[in-house]
């Protein structure tokens, strides 16, 4: 265990400037932005920058490879740190993916990780307000930044009794007769449900699966624990602002599914598994909305607060669903409605 008077040994690596043209004076300043976020706290002292190069050189390490946190907890033993701060930054129909990361070394984990999707104007203030936030310390800051504008989703922390969960939810600004709201980026994943309902009833497990084998009853349970720990109002989206943000908000398209009409691209669907177990997948892997929520195609049905005929709605197809079935357009209500192919996300009122 380490004695409260010594300071953690942190590496602070460039961004992996995977798919975008990254200049190096742009990758310098990200490197310095979070190693001040870090040097702030006054926790932390820092590998040189010259003994990490020679040692990525040595290792023939690429950059490429900062994605893999196993090599970075290897590289992290190799140039004798406790922790690893890493940056992967990509450009994405016109923005920035911005995802931080804190690795601990001994353990081979993710510490702490944070995202943003921000337009090129903001890069460096939300690299900022993301290195902040992966110290764990914002409360170190006399002059703590606001969140930046331009953003394309914000972070709801959520304290649980055995520690935090961090739910992201994106804005999505209202039109006629939808009022502005929030909407979760990614469907309730398994751990998130056993955090606060210490069980898991889903089909197929897995910590960052969509939790699924959910009724709506079983929704309303954990959403009002939700609101007990966290003194929010988070329901269930209803049908219109479901297919609302599914199209993309205000400045929607007219895409088949949730972000293209290429359903490969955005869903796991019944005709896309390839040599994967059929079930639910991991969330966030495939493509996003132009609102930068994942999944509202394919992988689980999903849950509305709204009820119609003999049951609730559920819309957005599942891992099951062909690719018909997938299609905005279409929606269905169940009156049980407890198996491998029913999830959901959450929302909240702005």
């Amino acid at each position: 265990m380490q004695a409260q008077t010594d300071k953690y040994r942190i590496a602070i690596f460039d961004p992996a400037a995977s798919g975008v043209g990254m200049d190096e004076g742009t990758g310098t300043t990200v490197r310095e932005i979070i190693t001040s976020a870090f040097a702030n706290t006054g926790k932390y002292t820092f590998v040189e920058r010259s003994w990490i190069n020679r040692v990525m050189d040595e290792q023939s390490f690429s950059i490429s490879e900062m994605e893999d946190d196993s090599r970075i907890s290897e590289i992290g033993r190799l140039i004798g740190a406790d922790k690893v701060a890493v940056s992967m930054i990509r450009l994405t129909g016109g923005r920035y993916m911005v995802n931080l990361k804190l690795i601990d070394v001994h353990f081979a984990s993710v510490e702490r990780q944070k995202t943003q999707v921000v337009a090129s104007s903001g890069l460096f203030d939300a690299v900022e307000y993301l290195a902040m936030g992966l110290t764990g310390e914002a409360g170190v800051y006399a002059d703590t930044p606001e969140q930046p504008t331009g953003l394309y989703y914000n972070h709801v922390t959520v304290t649980v009794p055995d520690g935090d969960m961090e739910i992201e939810m994106a804005f999505v600004e209202g039109s006629g007769r939808i009022q502005s709201f929030y909407i979760g980026r990614f469907e309730i994943t398994q751990a998130q449900w056993e955090a606060l309902m210490e069980e898991n009833p889903s089909q197929s497990k897995g910590d960052t699966k969509p939790v699924e084998n959910v009724t709506w009853d079983e929704t309303q349970a954990f959403i009002a624990r939700l609101n007990a720990l966290t003194g929010r109002q988070f329901r269930l989206p209803d049908e219109n602002e479901w297919l609302y943000a599914a199209r993309g908000g205000k400045n929607g398209d007219n895409y088949r599914f949730a972000g293209s009409n290429s359903l490969v691209e955005v869903a796991w669907y019944k005709e896309a598994w390839g040599k994967r177990e059929a079930g639910a997948q991991e969330v966030g892997i495939k493509k996003p909305n132009s609102l930068g929520i994942h999944d509202m195609t394919g992988n689980v049905w999903e849950w509305c607060q709204n009820a119609h005929r003999k049951g609730h709605i559920i819309r957005g197809g599942g891992w099951n669903s062909d690719a018909v079935i997938c299609q905005l357009r279409q929606s269905r209500s169940s009156s049980t409605g407890k198996d491998g192919t029913i999830g959901f996300r959450i929302a909240l009122s702005e």
